[in-house]
């Protein structure tokens, strides 16, 4: 009972502070194991998605929070330039104001 109780005190607390970052996330649970679609994960085990999550497994339960962004007025990018989303890599772009094809010059990676 008492580790039932800390599992659950900690998964509220990781996803209140998915929260506060702005990230969306999903617990799911099971008996034995971290399950995803037909895939099996063994504790510790972590992964990425094709709809860009990343997912972790705590033994019974596993968490999966979208890497995409809700907001890209955290950081402000360089003059001239403006972040986009690429869905292909599961991540923000610095690129070009006017053409989304150009890298941003003034960005560094």
């Amino acid at each position: 009972m008492r580790t039932s109780v800390c599992l659950l005190i900690s998964l509220l607390s990781f996803l209140m502070i998915a929260k506060v970052r702005s990230m969306e996330c999903e617990a799911a649970f099971d008996k034995y194991a971290c399950k995803y679609g037909n895939e099996e994960y063994a504790l510790g085990d972590q992964w990425k998605t094709k709809d860009c999550k990343e997912c972790n497994c705590h033994g019974a339960f596993s968490i999966c929070c979208t890497l995409v962004p809700k907001y890209f007025d955290w950081f402000d990018p360089p003059k001239g330039c403006r972040f986009i989303w690429d869905e292909a890599e599961c991540k923000s772009r610095a690129v070009d104001e006017f053409d989304e094809n150009k890298p941003c010059p003034d960005y560094d990676y």
